[in-house]
């Protein structure tokens, strides 16, 4: 199930604690934001089709409720703001662990840097230019301008001005 589809049905579950006064204020704190006809059908649909527009205009996401959050608190409504923060919460958490999963798993394919060799500088210029072919070389005719006065100690690995 997708977090958008999960998102929808905590909002349809927080309309159910809304009262109708709440309602009208929640329609009125959006105001500047939803057309003069939705500000006066503080009904259950209208304030589906409030939040609609607040997706639309992108003022609340699947990841971002906290506009919505703050109205809520602005108008009492504590136990549905509590209820939003908790989904925001529970997304956090899953990207966490998501970007934690993905981590763990590339340092297992990582070999030790012992085993490792530094790709020489005419190998990365040749990738490089492979990669840009379309710009002519572009950059191995830049590095090897900007550095045609130094020369390479091989031996200490160190660039030096000739």
């Amino acid at each position: 199930m997708s977090n958008e589809f999960y998102l929808r049905g905590i909002l349809l579950k927080v309309q159910d604690l809304l009262s109708d006064s709440d309602r009208q204020k929640l329609h009125f704190l959006f105001g500047t934001v939803i057309p003069r006809r939705l500000r006066d059908d503080s009904k259950i649909h209208g304030t589906i089709q409030l939040l609609e527009i607040l997706f639309d205009k992108s003022l609340i996401s699947e990841q971002d409720l906290t506009h919505l959050i703050k109205a809520f608190e602005e108008i009492g409504c504590m136990e549905a703001a509590d209820q939003l923060k908790g989904y925001q919460s529970k997304l956090a958490d899953e990207m966490v662990n998501d970007v934690t999963n993905r981590c763990s798993s590339r340092k297992e394919v990582i070999l030790p840097t012992e085993r490792l060799q530094t790709p020489s500088l005419t190998s990365i210029l040749s990738e490089l230019n492979r990669d840009l072919e379309d710009d002519g070389g572009i950059v191995e005719k830049t590095f090897r301008k900007s550095f045609s006065n130094m020369e390479i100690d091989r031996d200490h690995r160190e660039w030096t001005l000739k």
